[in-house]
């Protein structure tokens, strides 16, 4: 059968995520997206487009602090003077996640003390008609979510098996070199 429109798509984005979950740390901000404001204890609930979380920050009335991260089980101790490993302060802000949802110590209390998560937005569409880049992505990687999608289409792959081998071999060399995993043979 022929790709449709709505496969191509998916494969775009597989291959977005896949890229995403590859690249080194210096790359990451790229693909990075502040969450609305935290302003109280309720915290943020984690949905579907929030990947993985690189940090979190909280206003300490004048800058945005780094939040150290507590395991959930130590998220109380965030709130206790008398545990000094965990106890969280204006200047020294925690955070942890609980029941899938982002906690910042000490409480938020109004857009002064506002706490932020800092996280991956994973696509969750790409437009191959009408799209010309992708949100929240490094554009030095945006051939590679072609070729990968390229190489998607068992029954194109079958027809063109030579040309796919070369379209794989340059998205795994693009990667290689994006993630800075490429080894000095073949240049």
């Amino acid at each position: 059968g022929t790709v449709v429109e709505s496969e191509l798509n998916q494969w775009l984005v597989n291959g977005a995520k896949e890229i995403i979950n590859s690249l080194p740390a210096n790359l990451l901000e790229h693909c990075a997206d502040k969450s609305s404001a935290i302003e109280n204890s309720s915290g943020l609930a984690l949905g579907g487009a929030v990947g993985k979380i690189l940090y979190v920050t909280r206003k300490d009335g004048t800058y945005e602090q780094p939040c150290r991260l507590l395991i959930g089980s130590q998220g109380d101790l965030a709130d206790d003077s008398s545990a000094i490993s965990y106890y969280a302060t204006s200047d020294d802000p925690a955070y942890f996640i609980r029941d899938n949802t982002v906690f910042v110590k000490p409480n938020p209390t109004g857009s002064s003390s506002a706490g932020f998560v800092y996280y991956l937005n994973l696509p969750t569409s790409i437009d191959a008609g009408a799209d010309s880049s992708i949100t929240n992505f490094p554009d030095e990687a945006e051939y590679l979510v072609v070729l990968y999608a390229s190489n998607e289409d068992s029954e194109l792959y079958a027809l063109n098996s030579d040309r796919y081998a070369k379209l794989s071999a340059e998205y795994q060399k693009g990667l290689a070199l994006l993630t800075g995993a490429a080894t000095s043979r073949g240049r």
